[in-house]
């Protein structure tokens, strides 16, 4: 399975908000490593416009593929649909995927764990996709 991890730099929301620290390291990290971890992903892709992750050291070593989002899909209104187009169709050829799978970096809580249940769940009810939820109290 394929990680994709979408970071994009112009958040307007918070500020750099892939590269804020939480207890102690970038957000992106937190979710590099979990999809490092995790035993259902076999590649690991970053899509981003942000200058700054594309030459990072840690974003380079950890991940497969480093897609170089164009700027008229980084918007804030552009569709997560048109960044997914653009990061599959940046694999080489021979390259060739089943499943791939969202990993946002805002969620650095989510683990190898969380990713492997999930996909053991989408295997085993044999479904196309599956998403994961938490219920918030508002």
């Amino acid at each position: 399975m394929l990680a994709i991890i979408p970071a994009r730099a112009g958040s307007k929301g918070v500020t750099n908000k892939n590269k804020r620290k939480f207890c102690d390291r970038p957000l992106i990290e937190w979710t590099i490593e979990a999809a490092k971890k995790s035993k259902s992903v076999t590649s690991i892709m970053v899509t981003t416009d942000d200058p700054d992750l594309q030459n990072c050291k840690f974003v380079n070593d950890k991940s497969d593929f480093l897609v170089n989002r164009p700027s008229a899909i980084s918007s804030d209104n552009s569709p997560a649909i048109d960044y997914i187009k653009h990061a599959l169709n940046q694999i080489n050829e021979g390259k060739i995927f089943d499943y791939f799978c969202i990993l946002q970096p805002t969620s650095p809580l989510r683990d190898a764990n969380d990713i492997d249940i999930l996909f053991d769940k989408v295997i085993e009810s044999k479904s196309n996709c599956g998403v994961t939820v938490v219920e918030v109290p508002h």
